[in-house]
């Protein structure tokens, strides 16, 4: 084989696994903007913001988009507080617990 063929291949490689997991956007795990949404310089307002920017000429993708990832983030949300209500239940009734952590979640939205 000479380094032509060599790189060829690896080329090829590459571009199946670019396409594979970034070549459509449809394509990209969701969990990859948590990281922003959850940063507090930027929050679910600035992916927003990128999206708009990106797709603003495809209103009803750009809509789609936005949910899918609200209603994971809103899934992964429930999914912590659930397995932290049952870590710590402790017979007490408070209200504060879920109210503080509703408030958290408005402001990375927001």
């Amino acid at each position: 084989m000479n380094l032509n063929t060599v790189l060829a291949s690896m080329g090829s490689d590459m571009k199946q696994k670019y396409n594979k997991y970034w070549g459509k956007i449809e394509n990209i795990n969701k969990l990859i903007y948590f990281g922003v949404i959850l940063d507090p310089r930027y929050k679910f307002s600035y992916v927003e913001w990128c999206f708009n920017d990106m797709y603003g000429d495809q209103p009803t993708f750009f809509t789609d988009l936005i949910a899918v990832i609200h209603t994971q983030l809103f899934k992964l949300f429930n999914w912590y507080k659930d397995a932290y209500d049952q870590q710590h239940n402790s017979g007490h009734p408070s209200a504060s617990p879920s109210e503080s952590r509703l408030k958290l979640l408005r402001s990375i939205l927001n």
